[in-house]
């Protein structure tokens, strides 16, 4: 078997991570595996700030807890999400509006996350989100007072309203890491 991008694995693996695992009924749990809980969270996370090094150990943990079955090819239906660094006011609202698929300090459960990608000054954050979570995921993104969340296949590429330059400055970046990612799946 050919040799697989980091990031197109680490997909795979919380595809198959969250697909026996996503359960409606429980939004706000079923994703959030304690054996996968990051270091210190929420209250070394909270404005969004992101760890590289505790989301590297995560996506690690998961592989080796998934073993040899992560290499199966699964595509479950879902979306990819990104997440700004440092883009959160700490306002909440994302909680209530997603049944808490989002949580208080606008992240997505850590069991979705495969990927953090630095640009420049900042970075993002990529989860896979299951079909099923994908409207609960939006009603968070839609009331959302500083714009932290967006869809990778819709990331704004003009400064949005409340943060400044937030997805407009690195939106030239990020692009070029979609189209990578993009060409991944072309193989």
């Amino acid at each position: 078997m050919a040799s697989l991008h980091p990031h197109l694995l680490a997909l795979r693996q919380a595809q198959r991570w969250c697909h026996t695992r996503a359960d409606i009924n429980q939004p706000a749990q079923s994703l959030r595996s304690v054996v996968l809980q990051p270091p210190e969270y929420p209250d070394a996370w909270s404005y969004i700030q992101l760890h590289p090094m505790w989301i590297d150990q995560l996506i690690a943990k998961r592989a080796k807890l998934l073993g040899d079955t992560a290499q199966e090819d699964i595509a479950p239906p879902g979306r990819i999400l990104a997440v700004l660094q440092d883009a959160d006011t700490y306002m909440g609202e994302g909680e209530p509006a997603s049944q808490g698929v989002i949580d208080e300090i606008y992240m997505p459960p850590w069991d979705t996350w495969f990927a953090y990608l630095p640009l420049g000054r900042t970075g993002v954050l990529l989860a896979w989100i299951p079909s099923l979570f994908e409207p609960l995921v939006e009603g968070a993104r839609v009331v959302a007072a500083s714009e932290p969340l967006a869809w990778l296949d819709a990331i704004p590429t003009e400064p949005l309203s409340y943060c400044g330059d937030g997805w407009g400055e690195i939106a030239p970046q990020l692009q070029q890491q979609i189209e990578l990612i993009d060409g991944l799946f072309d193989d």
